[in-house]
């Protein structure tokens, strides 16, 4: 008899199922990679999941067709959900008889760091980080020309603002709306007032390598695969928009191949690569001892002209379409395809 395997789905993407078109998933791969092994994909949402009779409603491809259907909980779930208070409960209440792996998706970026920062040999590859409030601001724009002011947990660019020292006593402050010219004394001011009600942190800026004159980082897929060891999966470059502060492809950015990044800066392509793959895989295996069931990562590493690299931010639920807008479509369906490798180590072990 088969087996199925979870994957949990936010609603909104949980209900576009049947159409086809479940926005930035691509459902399909899915199922390649569970017909690998035998199994069947239950496409599930948190708030379809009934915790007293252990069962889920959930959509099975059957004849080509979607349908929804009642099941038992599947023994092994891949989390591609970002659930609610609601939602968490209601996972909290069946982890004792299902694994979940990547059971969270979403971390504070202070707490990654902390995390992070407690271990020696990745200190050098951290950017100074301070919560944001009038004193860790003033101590940050005495020590650095740039500073990042960050929501502690959105993401894809969201909120975030660039202050660098033009003059002693003159600063530029670049948001989504655009830049404008701030006296020193009157810096935190204003950055409160472009803030909503979240908490922030205050970052040290990098000096990223640039690609025809603008900044680019790279996203690093790192995920567990059917022998339930961390590999690298792909590397994509994400460049900043001209003019713009952040490299997110939702602000504007545009992916581009690492190869050709990598020429464009005089960089060694073989030995750089093989650092990035290196930070990235000991970035994942720290966090691994620190954080429940990660599996499925996605990684902001930046280098500087130098060749220095810098960890930028994790993400807890790599949304992969970077590597198919950059043609990259055998390492977009592998983003697909190891989570489900793991996912049937995990029913192996049980």
């Amino acid at each position: 008899m088969k087996k199925r395997i979870g994957i949990l789905l936010d609603y909104p993407t949980y209900r576009k199922i049947p159409t086809k078109k479940s926005s930035y998933e691509k459902i399909q791969y899915y199922h390649s990679a569970a017909k690998k092994h035998d199994l069947i994909p239950l496409f599930m949402t948190p708030s379809l999941i009934n915790p007293k009779k252990m069962t889920c409603t959930g959509y099975e491809k059957q004849r080509k067709k979607y349908s929804q259907v009642v099941r038992s909980i599947p023994k092994v779930i891949h989390n591609r959900a970002m659930p609610g208070k609601k939602g968490k409960r209601i996972l909290k209440k069946i982890e004792a008889s299902t694994s979940i792996y990547n059971r969270y998706t979403r971390y504070t970026k202070l707490y990654i760091h902390r995390i992070l920062n407690q271990y020696r040999s990745l200190q050098k590859h951290l950017p100074a980080t301070e919560t944001f409030n009038k004193s860790h601001l003033s101590q940050m724009m005495k020590k650095h020309k740039t500073l990042f002011i960050k929501p502690i947990s959105n993401s894809v660019g969201n909120g975030i603002i660039k202050i660098s020292r033009i003059k002693p006593e003159k600063w530029k402050m670049q948001t989504n709306k655009g830049v404008r010219y701030v006296a020193k004394d009157q810096v935190y001011q204003q950055i409160k007032l472009s803030q909503k009600k979240s908490s922030y942190l205050v970052q040290e800026g990098i000096a990223l390598a640039t690609y025809r004159g603008n900044p680019y980082d790279l996203r690093v897929s790192v995920q567990k695969n059917g022998k339930g060891e961390w590999q690298i999966t792909g590397i994509i470059g994400k460049v900043a928009g001209r003019g713009k502060h952040v490299t997110n492809v939702a602000k504007g950015g545009k992916v581009v191949r690492c190869e050709r990044l990598f020429a464009h800066s005089g960089f060694d392509e073989q030995k750089i690569r093989k650092e990035v793959e290196h930070l990235a895989l000991e970035v994942a295996k720290t966090l691994d001892k620190k954080l429940t069931n990660l599996a499925d990562l996605g990684l902001d590493i930046g280098v500087t002209p130098d060749g220095d690299m810098f960890f930028i931010e994790m993400n807890g639920r790599d949304q992969r379409y970077s590597f198919r807008n950059g043609r990259m479509l055998e390492a977009w369906s592998k983003t697909y395809e190891n989570p489900i490798d793991y996912g049937h180590y995990l029913l192996c072990q049980q």
